[in-house]
C-alpha cells in the first residue's frame, strides 16, 4: 500500500527546460574540450613536480593538480553538477595517505565528480580502458597526466598490468589510484 504513494508523476519538460539541458549539454562538451587543450598544452608543466615535492609541494598543490581541479570544477558547474562530501568522506580518510579507490561509473561526469570529492590533495591517477587514450586531445592529456590504461580484452594482462602501475603510483607518488569495474 505504500508503493503508490512513493511513484512520482514525471511531467513532461517544457521548451525552456529543454534549451536549457541543451544549453548546458552543450556548454559542458565546450569547456571539457577546451580544458583537455588546455591540460595539454600545460603538461609540460609535470617536468617541474619532481623538483618541487623535496621542496615540500605536496600533493593537490603540483601545478597540474591546481590545473586539473580546477577544469573538473568548470566541467562540473558547466554542467550544473554541484559536489558535496558527506559523512566519512568529508574527513578526506583521515591519516590514510593514498589507496584505490572503487567507483561506479554510472556517468561521464563521474570522474570529475571524484576527483572534486578527493579535493585535489588525494587526486587519483585514473585506469581507464585503452581505447579512450587513442582518442585525439583526450587521450593525449590523458597519457600525459598519468592516468593507467588497461587492455579489457585480455582479463589477465589488464589486471597485472593495472595492479603494478597502481601499485607503482601508489608507492613512488603517494597517489591514489582510480578504478570502475564493468
Amino acid at each position: 500500500e505504500l508503493r503508490p504513494k512513493l511513484r512520482r508523476q514525471l511531467s513532461r519538460p517544457s521548451l525552456a527546460a529543454k534549451v536549457h539541458m541543451v544549453w548546458r549539454l552543450l556548454l559542458t562538451l565546450i569547456v571539457t574540450i577546451w580544458g583537455c587543450m588546455a591540460l595539454l598544452l600545460f603538461t609540460p608543466l609535470r617536468l617541474t613536480h619532481p623538483l618541487l615535492r623535496p621542496l615540500g609541494v605536496p600533493n593537490g598543490l603540483l601545478p597540474l593538480d591546481v590545473l586539473e581541479l580546477a577544469w573538473a570544477h568548470l566541467v562540473l558547474r558547466a554542467a550544473g553538477v554541484r559536489v558535496r562530501v558527506e559523512g566519512e568522506g568529508a574527513g578526506r580518510w583521515s591519516g590514510i595517505p593514498h589507496g584505490v579507490i572503487v567507483y561506479n561509473h554510472a556517468s561521464n561526469l563521474d570522474p570529475f565528480i571524484l576527483f572534486v570529492a578527493c579535493g585535489g590533495h588525494r587526486a587519483p591517477k585514473f585506469v581507464g580502458k585503452k581505447v579512450l587514450f587513442a582518442v585525439p586531445i583526450f587521450g593525449w592529456m590523458s597519457l600525459a597526466l598519468g592516468q593507467v590504461p588497461i587492455n579489457r580484452g585480455d582479463p589477465k594482462k589488464a589486471i597485472a598490468t593495472m595492479t603494478e602501475r597502481v601499485a607503482a603510483i601508489m608507492s613512488r607518488w603517494s597517489r591514489s589510484g582510480a578504478v570502475s569495474p564493468g
